[in-house]
């Protein structure tokens, strides 16, 4: 193997993990320290000893240890960067303002080969705090959802993705919306399953066989939905039901089950993945009702458990069957034909087998490990790209250049200070202008790099201000 990187994964959520971001970041971890590699997970939480430490680390910081938040080869670290804050639905997210001085702390001082921002649009200073990074910056996108207020801050979010080595997306959905709204290259890079926790049962459980419906969305419109297809089943032969539904309010889920089915039903709140696995290994069919369920990590997973699998035909499910032989594609809320899908899967425990040994299948050959492989190949395509000294890796969006038009030189920032901080601010152009002559800018224009254009400018005083005159060529 290469040499091991030493990343840091930045979580704007709280730790521990209590949503699907969280988790995902959390196996993705443990996958990147089984390469070898050194794993610190920057996080805010309400964990008093964990706040206590990662207080005493940040200490130890200010005082020139830099190991104090390094992790070592093959370990995952987490260290806490503040106190999270409650969000409502028994969420917590970052406090920014301690989260703020931390990351520009932890990434200043701290020399990690790469630094990883997931959810750069949740609400954290988690993408501008990028500039600080000293190493190859990514930044992994999970959902759509966030992007309807970016519009507002467009420019700032176009400029500080400028600055993002490798970005990524979890979902084709995502990464589409995110090229419209946000245009640059966007790599799928989906999570994973870990076979240790998600395996296929044993084998067929005596008796009926049992359906897991995944209705984890906080609208419960799949749930309904799933529960009108029910009403049309034949129950005694679909056997217990268990409803994984979102992690808050699960007497909202449990009053959403008709009084007529509540016998067969059991309400169990999304806890995370080893919640999910408990319920999947309790049966043998499971139905995922919407496509936001079909692009979350609980479908690959009941897929890997080996369930026959019922789902709607959108884009997401199209990547995960991509045979067609790995489970149902059915048409959206057409409540008659999922009955009779669920009756003909119940019925048949030949077919049952067939869908689930292709699931299986299907969803192993994309573990945790396969997603640590995928990134760490990025991270070391974007390493090589520094490495070669282009100002390509620090590229604005396409088409288009970053320019700060207004530098002036001065005392400790001679024109060596100016081009290598617009390097590391991944500048395109900069205006330069001092008072008194344009000699200073043409200093540093006479010293700039063939990749890094030097807009040569002068301050003049006025009776109403300074007036900055650019493009010039002598005094």
């Amino acid at each position: 193997m290469a040499d091991p990187l030493s990343i840091a994964l930045v979580l704007p959520h709280a730790w521990p993990a209590r949503d699907d971001v969280g988790w995902h970041v959390e196996a993705l971890a443990h996958a990147l320290a089984r390469r070898g590699h050194a794993v610190t997970l920057l996080a805010a939480t309400a964990d008093k000893d964990l706040l206590v430490a990662g207080r005493d680390a940040f200490r130890a910081l200010a005082g020139g240890d830099v190991s104090a938040l390094r992790a070592r080869p093959g370990e995952m670290r987490v260290v806490a960067i503040g106190r999270s804050l409650p969000a409502g639905g028994g969420r917590r997210v970052a406090g920014p303002l301690d989260m703020a001085t931390s990351l520009e702390n932890a990434l200043t001082l701290v020399p990690f080969d790469v630094v990883h921002l997931h959810e750069p649009l949740a609400p954290s200073p988690g993408l501008s705090a990028l500039r600080h990074a000293r190493g190859v910056t990514a930044a992994t996108f999970h959902g759509h959802d966030q992007l309807a207020g970016v519009a507002f801050l467009q420019p700032l979010v176009d400029r500080a993705l400028a600055r993002v080595d490798v970005c990524t997306a979890t979902t084709e959905v995502a990464r589409r919306a995110l090229g419209d709204l946000l245009p640059r290259d966007y790599m799928l890079v989906p999570g994973g399953v870990d076979p240790a926790v998600f395996a296929p049962g044993a084998g067929e459980p005596a008796g009926p066989p049992g359906l897991v419906v995944v209705a984890r969305e906080r609208d419960r419109a799949g749930l309904r939905f799933a529960m009108r297809v029910l009403r049309l089943s034949d129950l005694p032969a679909v056997g217990r039901v268990t409803v994984i539904g979102p992690p808050d309010a699960p007497w909202r889920t449990r009053a959403a089950v008709p009084k007529a089915l509540r016998p067969f039903v059991t309400v169990v709140p999304d806890g995370g993945p080893s919640t999910r696995a408990e319920a999947f290994a309790r049966a043998r069919v499971a139905v995922v009702p919407t496509p936001g369920d079909v692009g979350s990590p609980a479908m690959p997973e009941a897929m890997a458990c080996g369930l026959a699998v019922l789902a709607p035909r959108c884009e997401e499910l199209d990547r995960l069957l991509a045979h067609g032989r790995e489970g149902l594609a059915l048409p959206p809320f057409a409540a008659e034909a999922w009955a009779a899908a669920v009756d003909e899967v119940a019925a048949d425990p030949g077919r049952r087998d067939a869908l689930g040994a292709a699931a299986a299948t299907r969803a192993h050959a994309r573990s945790w490990d396969t997603v640590a492989a995928e990134l760490e190949a990025l991270y070391r395509v974007a390493a090589a790209r520094r490495a070669a000294g282009g100002a390509e890796h620090r590229d604005a969006a396409p088409g288009r250049l970053l320019v700060d038009l207004r530098v002036r030189p001065g005392p400790g920032l001679d024109a060596a200070a100016i081009i290598t901080a617009c390097r590391d601010r991944g500048l395109g152009a900069v205006g330069v202008a001092a008072p008194g002559g344009v000699g200073p800018a043409l200093a540093v224009a006479a010293a700039a790099p063939a990749d890094l254009r030097v807009i040569v400018g002068q301050e003049i005083a006025t009776e109403d201000g300074v007036i900055v005159g650019l493009h010039l060529v002598r005094d």
